[in-house]
């Protein structure tokens, strides 16, 4: 009687090249994920962001008016910080992105209150779902303003 199937030695020699290959996958993945966790400990990880803390506030907008979005930033921390860059993001994703608001250039001293202006298009401020403000050398501690914390004037 014939027996049909794999020889034994074919067998193992296949099972240990799967298993080799699945373990230089799982090698290769678990390298790539060790290497992004490191670097977002390292990025995490600056001693300074903890005194660097901001807040945005008293956002207010005058649609019959001047058609400007007004708001605070108030440094809270201990440490100086300079804004990089306020994101305006609308309901349906789209951005505007102002690297340098035109009343603002530098940084905002630890402790004190600076009033933000940006000129925005009355079609735009109904579809507003939030404005990010980010530092430069701590854009983990962004902060936000969200929809309903704008007050508009008509």
């Amino acid at each position: 009687m014939y027996r049909k199937g794999v020889s034994p030695l074919i067998a193992v020699v296949l099972l240990i090249a799967f298993t080799l290959a699945i373990g230089g996958f799982l090698s290769s993945w678990l390298q790539e994920l060790v290497h992004s966790q490191a670097d977002t400990a390292t990025e995490n990880s600056d001693a300074g962001c903890i005194y660097a803390t901001f807040n945005a506030e008293d956002a207010t907008y005058n649609a019959s008016g001047n058609n400007k979005l007004i708001f605070d930033i108030v440094s809270t921390g201990t440490r100086d910080i300079s804004i990089k860059q306020i994101t305006i993001t609308a309901i349906n994703m789209s951005r505007l992105a102002y690297t340098s608001p035109a009343n603002f250039t530098g940084t905002i001293t630890a402790g004190d209150e600076v009033g933000i202006v940006l000129n925005i298009d009355t079609a735009i401020i109904p579809n507003i779902s939030r404005i990010r403000i980010i530092p430069y050398d701590c854009p983990q501690n962004a902060d936000e303003i969200k929809r309903d914390e704008i007050t508009i004037y008509n």
